[in-house]
């Protein structure tokens, strides 16, 4: 058994706790919470800063983990896009296989004890197979052209068969790459097997020159890739509201970046805002596109927000506690209490695992996070 107290706890659910106390099993899970006069402080082990559940990395793409510092920063999206394609397959096996088991280590470390990871390949199956962190496995799909959706659809279901031992589900590149036909696949297969899944949304003003009038740089990028995209048509929406129909009704969705997304786009997500996401990426989002979203704008919406830290082809860490800081420096108005709630609840409701983790609740085995002089360190 084991008793911890901090000058404050924040159990996520109910107001934080000044000299709090959490008595954990040897296994982790929570006995009680209590304050510190209950007890003969002998018998504590007592820290100096605050305590909080273990974080929720909700957006990850642990397979880029070999590209840290090697694409160049503020290129905007396509650039980014184009770099990342280049050098994706550039090193060894080993040296990814290095690369992730090196990233997932920084991310237990720096508290993160659950993962939303996109997976394109089988190269992260090893390291999530030893079950250092949970991992929910995104099989993302690419396929533009309608025509060619079923056989996309075909493939991720073939590529997930090799992720069998783990919890997955699929989920759509970005509305610039995948067909509404294809995203209608995938909506079906999640919803009828109550699955999450996520999608890239509206991260550059390209996306949305594509599908308001058919112009700005993705017309190059295509046509550099051969695509022939003659079959499209400007929808004169923004590219969320173009696709927005074809996501699921009835399972949780998580709409990632959003760093362009306008008032009109975050109603149409919160029309079914129960079970629709909006994921922070912050220090992503300056690295590629030198740009935040308004996350006021998100609050202003009632929508429920969660943390990622995109990969380390796009960041130069991952931790979720320095996306937290990011945040703060840029949206000081926002409570250290409300982005506590996003790095943590927040993200295990939409992986469907907050009877474990998220909170201090008595029963739960949540991880402990000891946050101390601008940095996190993984307790429990």
């Amino acid at each position: 058994m084991k008793k911890i107290s901090a000058d404050i706890i924040y159990p996520i659910t109910s107001s934080p706790i000044k000299n709090g106390v959490l008595i954990l099993d040897d296994d982790g899970k929570i006995l009680e919470i209590s304050t510190r006069e209950k007890f003969d402080e002998t018998e504590l082990q007592i820290f100096k800063g605050a305590l909080c559940p273990g974080f929720i990395n909700t957006h990850c793409h642990l397979e880029l983990s070999h590209l840290k510092n090697k694409i160049p920063q503020h290129t905007g999206l396509v650039g980014f896009i184009q770099s990342l394609m280049k050098q994706r397959f550039a090193v060894s096996a080993e040296e990814r296989l290095q690369a992730i088991a090196e990233a997932e280590q920084e991310m237990k470390a720096t508290g993160i004890v659950a993962v939303g990871d996109i997976s394109n390949e089988t190269v992260s199956i090893e390291q999530k197979q030893k079950g250092n962190l949970f991992y929910h496995t995104f099989i993302e799909t690419v396929g533009l052209q309608p025509l060619i959706a079923q056989k996309r659809f075909d493939e991720a279901t073939e590529l997930s068969k090799q992720f069998a031992f783990a919890n997955l589900s699929f989920a759509p590149h970005a509305p610039y790459s995948t067909s509404v036909s294809l995203i209608e696949m995938i909506s079906k297969f999640n919803e009828q097997n109550n699955l999450p899944t996520t999608i890239h949304n509206q991260e550059t003003e390209d996306e949305e020159l594509f599908f308001k009038n058919k112009s700005g740089a993705f017309l190059d990028f295509y046509k550099n890739l051969g695509l022939d995209i003659s079959y499209f048509n400007a929808t004169r929406k923004s590219s969320l509201q173009s696709v927005i129909e074809a996501m699921p009704l009835h399972c949780n969705t998580l709409y990632v970046h959003n760093t362009f997304s306008h008032e009109s786009d975050l109603q149409a997500i919160a029309v079914n805002g129960k079970m629709n996401f909006l994921c922070a990426c912050p220090k992503a989002n300056l690295y590629i596109e030198n740009r935040l979203p308004d996350y006021e704008l998100w609050l202003k919406n009632d929508l429920k927000i969660c943390i990622g830290t995109d990969s380390l082809a796009s960041n130069n860490s991952l931790n979720i506690f320095e996306e937290i800081k990011t945040i703060q420096q840029h949206f000081p108005q926002i409570s250290f209490a409300t982005l506590l709630k996003w790095a943590t609840l927040n993200g295990a409701e939409f992986l469907g695992i907050e009877k474990k983790y998220g909170s201090f609740e008595i029963g739960k085995k949540p991880g402990v996070v000891l946050i101390n002089n601008e940095t996190s360190t993984r307790l429990i």
